[in-house]
């Protein structure tokens, strides 16, 4: 039967017998890599959190924003409807109003003067 052989680590590297210096050093650098990944998640976790709660207040503070300008345009609708309900004037027909002292037909062109004769 053929002895079996370990396979080499990841890199071409065997790994450190098991209990040797070197062992133990690559389990604390194995260990201090680990907490400081946890300790990046949870930094991660903590801002994502912070976040959240800054968004929250946005989308409530928005909300309210929303709120008050729908009350006025609620406002501003009535104000309107109640403008167009209520008619300011009476139905009929035009009112004429001419000019004091001037005639009735071709009143527009003679004030300007286009109908007086030139002098040569």
């Amino acid at each position: 039967m053929a002895s079996a052989k370990r396979k080499p680590a990841s890199r071409g590297e065997a790994p450190p017998p098991p209990d040797s210096s070197e062992r133990r050093q690559f389990l604390k650098r194995q260990e201090e890599m680990r907490r400081a990944q946890e300790a990046a998640a949870a930094e991660r976790r903590r801002k994502a959190a912070a976040q959240e709660s800054a968004s929250s207040e946005a989308k409530l503070e928005q909300a309210a924003k929303d709120q008050e300008q729908a009350k006025k345009d609620r406002q501003v609708d009535e104000a309107y409807e109640r403008a167009t309900r209520q008619p300011m004037f009476r139905h009929g027909g035009s009112v004429k109003k001419y000019v004091k002292g001037g005639s009735v037909r071709g009143g527009g062109c003679e004030t300007k003067g286009k109908t007086r004769g030139k002098f040569v």
